[in-house]
């Protein structure tokens, strides 16, 4: 019997992104080479971006097994992002079976699916999307996946519960406090922060009791998160962000919730936001 040029395409681009992306999850690897990738972002043809490559128009449900964005709706700027690193963020989580994870601005469902598979049918994950009929079509599209809830909302609004782990898919100016009280001991929250230029940095934020570790994931450019930026911490995104090229978070190690005047340890300093050079336990 010929072997399926589908799941061979699955299987070479799980194996390609398990180097490239540098994954770690051998649950996450397998998860790409048995997710159909065609099933979310709808029948073809497609319109794809490579990363690097550009811009094609494909009618070969094997070119979606590619480091490529799918353009889902090209009137709205929305696709279903890039694999490379996607794939590292969800990595970076360090999922495990049994968990409860929190996808905000799943899309189509795509990289929803592969977090889901990552923790299980004994852990679950709530999905939360802002746009209606992206929410519904995750919906159909996960439905065989009874450990996994849709909700339409606001991401930064929804209360999901008690989550071990939080993968935020677009652009904040600050972590929302609800996302920080909702983390359990030990959760793993990955936060875009970005100026106002859509440009900015990906942090892993930790819970270490009543303190949060903060550790760079890697640059960054994406949309808005609406309901999650305040123009005081987008300006002062904007100054450290440029004046220092972004080098300077490699320095910081906590996120401060508590009050406290502005310190040579901080990097940001404003608003709802507090990056310090200090250690999470100091």
């Amino acid at each position: 019997m010929a072997a399926d040029p589908l799941a061979a395409a699955r299987t070479a681009y799980a194996e390609d992104l398990r180097r490239t992306a540098r994954l770690r999850s051998e649950r996450l690897v397998r998860a790409l080479a048995e997710t159909p990738r065609e099933r979310f972002v709808g029948p073809g043809p497609w319109d794809l971006i490579a990363v690097p490559g550009g811009a094609r128009h494909s009618e070969d449900p094997r070119d979606l097994y590619q480091n490529a964005l799918v353009v889902i709706d090209a009137a709205r700027g929305i696709n279903n992002g890039e694999p490379r690193f996607l794939t590292h963020l969800i990595d970076r989580l360090d999922l495990a079976p049994g968990e409860r994870a929190e996808h905000l601005g799943c899309g189509v469902g795509y990289y929803t699916a592969l977090v889901a598979e990552v923790v299980g049918p004994t852990g679950s994950v709530v999905a939360i999307e802002t746009e209606a009929d992206h929410a519904a079509r995750a919906r159909e599209n996960l439905r065989d996946r009874p450990w996994v809830r849709v909700v339409h909302g606001d991401g930064c609004a929804v209360d999901p519960g008690p989550v071990d782990a939080i993968l935020v898919n677009a652009g904040a100016t600050h972590p929302i406090a609800l996302w920080l009280d909702r983390l359990a001991p030990g959760g793993r929250l990955l936060l875009p922060l970005t100026g106002s230029n859509g440009f900015g940095v990906v942090l892993r934020i930790a819970r270490a009791g009543a303190r949060f570790a903060v550790s760079f994931v890697s640059t960054v450019v994406i949309y808005p998160c609406a309901g999650a930026r305040e123009p005081e911490a987008e300006r002062a995104l904007d100054r450290a962000l440029v004046g220092d090229g972004h080098l300077g978070i490699g320095g910081v190690r906590s996120l401060r919730r508590d009050a406290h005047a502005a310190e040579p340890t901080c990097w940001i300093h404003a608003g709802a936001l507090c990056l310090s050079t200090l250690e999470a336990g100091a």
